[in-house]
């Protein structure tokens, strides 16, 4: 009896998939999210040998600037429904990626450790910088995109379709660092032990941060968004 239970239970799940993916606005985030892990890479694991190694920051210096990111976090939801609200969804994006495109520099300076012998302390120079990229971010990037998968997914199936969307937003900092991994051993060479071509990991993660714009088009406009919403409400009316 469990296990028939449990193949309805799939089924059914399956069925309610099936019926999700046929909903434009819903598969091209669905896409946009995938695609966009496919062409970012990520190298975060050095850059806590770096700052540990390299810069000598000690572990707690290391754990209160990962608080900091949760302030930063809540700073950023502050700015977005005060502000970034009513704006639409694919020029935030491109906003935050203009914004990366100007704060880029200033990570190049630290990591080449240009900064001390212009006399700016590491310290300031790398607070700024995570002030700048998680407030940019959580205002720009990751509030819209949970705001999207509210709004796009259908009637009656809200948690499954809720559920597909986060994964695949798991999923794709699984597939970045994957990818990461894959063009430092191709390509770079950096270890923990040898971190001198650290910058070059940097610079081609700023570089393939661009490339998702590419892809911007797949995101649903407030628009269609709106016009899906309506057509859910409709569709609820006429169920019950």
């Amino acid at each position: 009896m469990q296990s028939g239970n449990f193949s309805q239970d799939v089924l059914e799940n399956l069925s309610e998939i099936k019926q999700a993916v046929r909903i434009p606005e819903f598969n091209r985030m669905l896409a946009y999210i995938l695609l966009s892990g496919l062409l970012v890479p990520t190298f975060d694991s050095f850059q806590y040998f770096f700052l540990l190694d390299v810069v000598g920051i000690s572990k707690f210096t290391f754990s209160m600037l990962t608080m900091l990111t949760f302030a930063c976090f809540l700073i950023g939801t502050q700015l977005y429904n005060k502000y970034f609200q009513d704006k639409e969804y694919r020029h935030l994006v491109m906003m935050e990626a203009i914004i990366s495109l100007l704060v880029a520099p200033l990570t190049l300076i630290f990591v080449l450790r240009l900064n001390l012998d212009w006399g700016i302390p590491d310290m300031a120079l790398l607070i700024f910088n995570d002030i700048i990229r998680d407030v940019v971010g959580q205002f720009c990037v990751w509030i819209p995109t949970y705001v999207i998968l509210g709004k796009i997914c259908p009637n009656h199936i809200e948690a499954t379709s809720y559920a597909i969307l986060s994964g695949a937003l798991s999923f794709r900092g699984s597939l970045r660092d994957w990818l990461g991994s894959i063009v430092n051993e191709q390509w770079v060479g950096v270890t923990e032990m040898d971190l001198s071509k650290y910058w070059v990991l940097v610079v081609i993660g700023w570089a393939c941060h661009f490339l998702p714009l590419f892809l911007v088009w797949l995101i649903p406009t407030r628009e269609s968004i709106a016009e899906l919403q309506q057509r859910i409400v409709e569709n609820k009316h006429r169920s019950s």
